[in-house]
Formats: structure tokens, sequence, C-alpha cells
């Protein structure tokens, strides 16, 4: 290009996952000055139809020079993304001073696609989704299992830390749970027509009815919602994938029996694992267990057997460390600080025992007025907003979540309007710059969402969800950044 050698390297796809993930679309961008004079060049890249042009002005460069890049990602449409179901053919445009000098191919993958590509590894990880409400149906159901003295265990890790059950005990609670409660198929994945790419089935699509308790997947499937579910009561899980015959992959779950500071998102050393399933610090199981893949339902002692003897030095490839890797890697679709996880863990266990049928808002704004830790700060400015102390909003909150109790025993399901708050939540999150949903912006998601029972309680406290939202809106600067619709529900919607 005249003067100037330009060479990068650029992502072998494009999609949610990769972005979400903040993989580079470029890397190893280098421009080096074979001319006389010293240059100041304008590039940049584009990937039209799914983000904005990235511009930078590098140099000046003097003759014989060179700028390394060692990053780079068009600012992409993660709303777009987010709504791509399968491939399309992309193209990546690189410009110099305004021009475009060269046109790359990029595919653009679906939300749920993973490149198998080395670098893409650790990304797995986003697939571990705890907070998702499928992985707490399933939580509750095999914290009954435990019977009533243990199932708080699930729960809490500080206790839990001293059960003599220990991580093994919660393991095999979930395992026998899914195998003799849930009816798992095995079923080869959704096609990809990209190539070394692998479709990933979410824990709502592995489980599309939790009041069915049936569902189906393949074994990368399986142990992301198994490791989903560890990850949620805070035990620290791995996927392991080995090579199963001559042209397969397989996925193995591993969980470390000790809570510690993980530093290998990607272990490449099998050895390493071998060793510490024999001094008992790693259990192992195959997830497929739970299907019949193997002729029949295998019992967690079976499943266990099954997975050591599939770990050999000469079929291994890869393991993520998902607690590792979460110094850069958060969940996809549900990605809460523990904070905001444990608000909407509580709202579930509140439905649960009140006998709802449905997992509605009220249970979430309840969850936050009965979260343990009141003497959060955060907890704190709620109720001096609301002008009122702890006691008396409690009050009001089982004043009116009374009326309307369901059938005792029925499994909550998530609402559609519970399902938005979630969402929206994500979205204030994204609109502040933040990675993750924080409890603040799960509660000004509550303020926003239709719901006639928040609205019932502020009229109960004295004052008006508007009233509460432009206090909170005082505190919060970044709300103004938030468009939303400016009017009051006075409508019957759900609590």
């Amino acid at each position: 290009m005249g003067d100037l050698a330009v060479s990068y390297r650029k992502a072998s796809a494009v999609n949610y996952v990769l972005y979400h993930c903040g993989i580079p679309v470029i890397s190893d961008f280098v421009v080096r000055n074979e001319g006389h004079s010293p240059v100041t060049p304008v590039v940049g890249f584009e990937i039209p139809g799914y983000g904005e042009r990235w511009e930078r002005r590098l140099g000046p460069i003097l003759p014989g020079g060179k700028i390394t890049v060692s990053g780079i990602s068009p600012v992409l449409r993660y709303e777009i993304l987010e709504g791509q179901e399968g491939k399309k053919n992309g193209r990546l445009d690189f410009y110099i001073d305004g021009r475009k000098a060269r046109t790359d191919d990029i595919p653009i993958l679906g939300f749920y696609e993973w490149p198998l590509a080395s670098e893409f590894r650790a990304s797995l990880a986003a697939f571990v989704q705890p907070s998702h409400p499928v992985v707490q149906h399933i939580l509750l159901d095999s914290a009954d299992r435990l019977g009533a003295d243990a199932s708080s265990y699930l729960f809490d890790p500080f206790r839990r830390a001293g059960w003599v059950g220990g991580t093994e005990g919660v393991n095999k609670a979930l395992y026998d749970c899914l195998a003799r409660e849930y009816r798992i198929r095995y079923a080869f994945e959704p096609p990809s027509y990209e190539r070394d790419c692998q479709v990933i089935r979410p824990p709502h699509v592995i489980i599309p009815s939790v009041e069915k308790k049936a569902g189906v997947g393949t074994c990368i499937d399986l142990c992301l919602l198994f490791a989903s579910c560890l990850e949620s009561v805070r035990l620290q899980p791995l996927l392991i994938v080995v090579r199963e015959g001559e042209s397969f992959l397989h996925c193995l779950l591993g969980c470390w029996t000790d809570l510690s500071e993980r530093f290998e998102p990607v272990v490449t050393d099998p050895g390493r694992l071998i060793d510490a399933i024999r001094k008992a610090k790693l259990l192992l199981l195959e997830a497929t267990g739970v299907t019949g893949r193997a002729g029949k339902v295998l019992s967690f002692n079976e499943s266990a057997g099954l997975a050591c003897e599939l770990l050999h030095e000469d079929r291994f490839l890869f393991a993520v460390d998902v607690a590792a890797a979460r110094q850069t890697v958060a969940p996809l679709q549900f990605p809460f600080q523990p904070g905001a996880v444990e608000v909407i863990r509580r709202a579930e266990v509140i439905a649960r025992e009140e006998g709802y049928a449905t997992l509605e808002t009220r249970h979430l704004f309840g969850s936050f007025l009965l979260y343990e830790g009141a003497e959060d700060p955060f907890m704190e400015q709620i109720f001096s907003y609301l002008a009122a102390d702890r006691t008396f909003l409690l009050g009001i909150y089982r004043k009116i979540s009374r009326a309307g109790i369901r059938t005792k025993g029925a499994i909550p399901r998530p609402t559609l309007n519970y399902r938005r708050v979630l969402e929206d939540a994500r979205f204030v999150a994204g609109d502040e710059g933040r990675k993750f949903v924080e409890k603040k912006h799960l509660f000004y998601a509550l303020l926003l969402s239709p719901s006639a029972f928040v609205d019932r309680f502020f009229r109960e406290a004295g004052t008006s969800r508007g009233q509460a939202r432009q206090m909170f809106q005082g505190k919060y600067s970044w709300t103004k950044k938030i468009p939303e619709t400016l009017f009051e529900w006075t409508g019957d919607g759900e609590g």
C-alpha cells in the first residue's frame, strides 16, 4: 500500500459470544513504513451491517519504523448479534486514510454457536449460566433430594464447607436428580454450517418444560448444564474436552473438591488433572450417563468410573476451568454479579415456599426486602428512598403478598413480565457500560416494570413508583443515559 506494509490476523468468525468475551476481531496488527518520510496514517476496520467503523490515527511512523496494535474490534451492535440465529456471510473491510484497501470474508455465527479454534476455548465458560431459571429449578429439585436438614447447605457455601456430604454430596444429589426425576435423551446438536463450530443448547432448550422434566442434549450441552448448577452453588466446575474415536470430540464434567482462587482458564496439561483425581481433589463425571447413551442410565458411581476411563493423556485436548475463566468471561444471557444472583435465587425460593405456580415480579421485589444482608448499604438505600424502616416495609409486603396464593407444591414458572425485568436489567447494565448486572440495575428494572404488585406496594407505603424512581435517579446519574417511557402503569397486570 504505497510506502506502507500492513499485516494482521483476523478472527475465524464473529458472533455475540466472542463480542461478549472481548475477543478481538483483529490481532497482531502491524504497520511498517518502508518509505523515506514519516507518515501518520488513519487506519480503520468495519463489518458492514453489524456495527460502526473502528478508526485510529497512528504515528508518526518514522522511515523503517513500525507500529503494532495488539487487539482491535470494530464497534459491533450487540443487539444485532444477540438476535442472530444462524450463520451468515459477512465481510471485514480495512480502510487506510479513508479509502477501502482490502476486504476479507468473515462468517457471522448464531448466538449459540461456539467456534472450536484454540483462541476461543476460554469463551466456552460463557455458556455456563448459573442464574438461568431452568438451572434454579434443577437446584431446588436437587435440594429436595438432600432432605430438609441438608437442603439448606446447597444454597449456603459457608455452611456447606462444614457439611459431611461436601462437594461430592452436592454433585451426587444433582446427578441423581437429573438421572431419576428428569427424562433426558441424548441427541446430536442442530447442524452448524461453519466448519469447526459447535451449536450449543442453552438450559431452556435442553429442558424446554421444567414441569414435564423432559429434554435432549449432547455431551457438551449436559456438561454445561451441570456446570451451571455447580457454579450457582459456588462450586468450581471444569469442562474437559477429549477425543472420541478418530473424528469426534467428547466433553466430560469435572469439579474441584476444594474452593480456591483459580488462575488457569484453559488447562492443557492432562497430567495435572489426572494427578488431582488420584489425590481426590477433582471429581469427574460422564454427564451423558443421565441419558442412557451407554445402554442404560448410569448410577453416580458408574458415571464417575466411566469418565475416569475416558480421560487419557493421548485423548486429552484441553479443559476450561470456569472459575479461572470468570476473570474475563461473564455468563451469557444472565450475567449477574453474586449479589444480584442471590436476589434472584431467593425470589425463586419465596415463590416455591408460598406455593405459587408462577414466578412473578412480586417475588423479585420481595427478595430485595427479605434479603438477609439487610445491612448491605444498597438495601439501606432502598429503605431510605421509601422513608420507612425495614419492619414497616416487610409488614406491607406480607400484607399484600398473601392474596392469590396458588396450589401448594407447584413448580413456579417465570412469567413473561418476570423475564422482561431480567432482560431489562441486562440492558440497563449495558447502557451504564457494565459487564455484569448488579443489584442496582435489577432494582431499577423493577421500578420500570409494569407490575401491579409494585404499584400497590408503593401506594401502601405512602408514595408512588414514579416518586421512588425519581429518588433512585437522583442517586444514580447513569439512569439519565437510559431512555424510558414516561407514563405510569395503572392496569391490573401480574404481580
